[in-house]
């Protein structure tokens, strides 16, 4: 699998991504997963997995994982 941000491909794999405490990184971009989210948002965990498969907020699935930027849990803020 392969992750194109701002035109540059990059191959996505567990292996490439980094993690620091419970933020994760590939390259300059930061990834949290579906128990981060819940944390920040002080939600429940099904809640956050509910609100990403429905678009609320902005997911990507990787393996059995879902995993969300940071870009769009500010969106998710944002007021339409």
């Amino acid at each position: 699998m392969t992750l194109i941000i701002q035109g540059d491909i990059l191959p996505l794999t567990f292996e490439s991504i980094k993690g620091v405490g419970h933020m994760k990184t590939i390259g300059d971009l930061k990834l949290y997963d579906v128990k981060d989210l819940a944390e920040k948002l002080e939600l429940n965990i099904q809640t956050a997995r509910r609100y990403i498969k429905e678009g609320r907020i902005k997911g990507k699935k990787v393996g059995t994982r879902w995993l969300v930027t940071e870009q769009a849990i500010k969106e998710y803020f944002e007021v339409e």
